[in-house]
C-alpha cells in the first residue's frame, strides 16, 4: 500500500538527520533509512555532509518505509509516539543516548517491568521498550519512593519481575 505523494525533501531531511547523527556523507535509499536509524549509537565520525534537495519533486513509496523508520526511532528513544513523515527528521535529531552501566527499570509493551544492569537501555527478554526509568544506585529508602517509580510506570497493583539469566528469581512488588 502506498502512502501517497511524498515530497523528496522529506526523505532528504531524514537522510541528512541520519548523516548528522553519524557524522558521515553516506547516501541512503529510503529502504535503508530504518536500519541506519536503528544503528545510531551516538558515535560521530565527524564527516557530516548534508545533501541538497534533489530535483525530483515527489514520488510514491510503500507505507512500510515510513512505518519502519518510525519504529526505528521509537526503538532508539523508547517512546511510543507516532511520527508523520515530516516529523521524522526532527525526531532523529532529538535522539539522545542513555549510555553507561546503570540500573534501569524498563516498562515493556507486554506490561512487564524489567530491571537490569546494562550499558544501554536494552531488554534482556527481548520485549519492546515503552518507557525507561533509571534506578538510584543507593536504592529506595521508603515505600513512597517506590510508589513514585510505580506511578511513573502507569501501572497499579502487582508487578512480577522475571530475571532471565543463569539464576532465575521472581520478585513481587506490592505498592
Amino acid at each position: 500500500m502506498a502512502v501517497g505523494i511524498v515530497s523528496a525533501n522529506i526523505l532528504t531531511d531524514i537522510a541528512n538527520a541520519i548523516r548528522y547523527k553519524v557524522g558521515v556523507a553516506t547516501l541512503y535509499k529510503p529502504r535503508e533509512m530504518a536500519a541506519a536509524v536503528s544503528a545510531l549509537d551516538d558515535t560521530d565520525a565527524g564527516n557530516c555532509q548534508a545533501q541538497p534537495y534533489m530535483a525530483l519533486e515527489s514520488g510514491v513509496l510503500p507505507e512500510s518505509v515510513f512505518s519502519d523508520i518510525a519504529a526505528a526511532i521509537r526503538g532508539q528513544n523508547g517512546e511510543s509516539a507516532l511520527y508523520a513523515p515530516g516529523d521524522m527528521a526532527a525526531a532523529i535529531l532529538a535522539l539522545k543516548w542513555d549510555v553507561g552501566y546503570k540500573i534501569r527499570a524498563l516498562l515493556l509493551d507486554d506490561g512487564t517491568l524489567e530491571i537490569n544492569y546494562h550499558e544501554r537501555h536494552t531488554s534482556v527478554t527481548g520485549g519492546y521498550i515503552v518507557q525507561v526509568f533509571e534506578i538510584e544506585p543507593a536504592g529506595y529508602s521508603s515505600a513512597s519512593a517506590l510508589l513514585r517509580l510505580h506511578q511513573a510506570a502507569g501501572e497499579e497493583g502487582l508487578h512480577r519481575l522475571d530475571h532471565r539469566g543463569p539464576v532465575h528469581h521472581q520478585l513481587q512488588l506490592l505498592v
